[in-house]
């Protein structure tokens, strides 16, 4: 019962991380693509977002969320370490 308020915290520091990770990620898309390509490239990452999500549809309500959580946050990052230099 201790973890949990500590996984919670990671959790949340990896969210807050994905938010970070998203708004560097819609001002490279808009300095390489203008106002057009960039929201081509946000619609194309939700999408992306929303299968990671269908993934863990079966799964059980706790888990489903914690995993969704963790599995969204790892792909906007992995995905601005791919535009980083």
């Amino acid at each position: 019962m201790s973890t949990h308020p500590i996984a919670e915290a990671e959790l949340l520091k990896s969210e807050q991380d994905a938010v970070l990770a998203l708004s560097k990620l819609l001002q490279i898309w808009y300095n390489e693509a203008g106002l057009h390509g960039m929201l081509r490239s946000l619609d194309a990452t939700l999408a992306q977002c929303h299968a990671i999500r269908e993934e863990f549809a079966a799964e059980g309500e706790p888990q489903r969320v914690n995993a969704e959580r963790g599995a969204i946050s790892q792909h906007l990052g992995f995905m601005l370490s791919l535009c980083a230099d």
